[in-house]
């Protein structure tokens, strides 16, 4: 997880030099002679932010649960399913880490 800002800034400065390699100037045949390569790379550094996601949303899940089992088993009252899943909902971990997720997810 410590690792996560400097994913995120690297993804973000890839993302900048993808939108300066895939403009269109000079030659044009040159310029499609290199699409496919460039295609490959970007595609393969899709699939390693999906994979990030993907391990997060595995996370938020496990958080959830922890939660989730505390406020059925522990609260002072019977709660419903769906009572505790609005506390659930609520708790600052996993509020931070739904914003987390969200910011790997504007990198797609």
């Amino acid at each position: 997880m410590g690792q996560l800002p400097d994913f995120l800034d690297y993804y973000n400065e890839v993302l900048l030099e993808a939108r300066r390699e895939s403009s269109i100037h000079g030659n044009i045949e040159k310029n499609l002679k290199e699409l496919p390569a460039q295609t490959e790379i970007r595609f393969s550094q899709l699939q390693e932010i999906e994979a990030v996601l993907n391990f997060l949303n595995i996370q938020l899940r496990r958080i959830r649960q922890t939660h989730f089992k505390k406020y059925l088993e522990n609260y002072a009252r019977a709660l419903s399913t769906r009572d505790a899943e609005k506390y659930v909902d609520g708790e600052d971990e996993v509020i931070d880490f739904e914003t987390l997720i969200n910011e790997v997810a504007l990198l797609r």
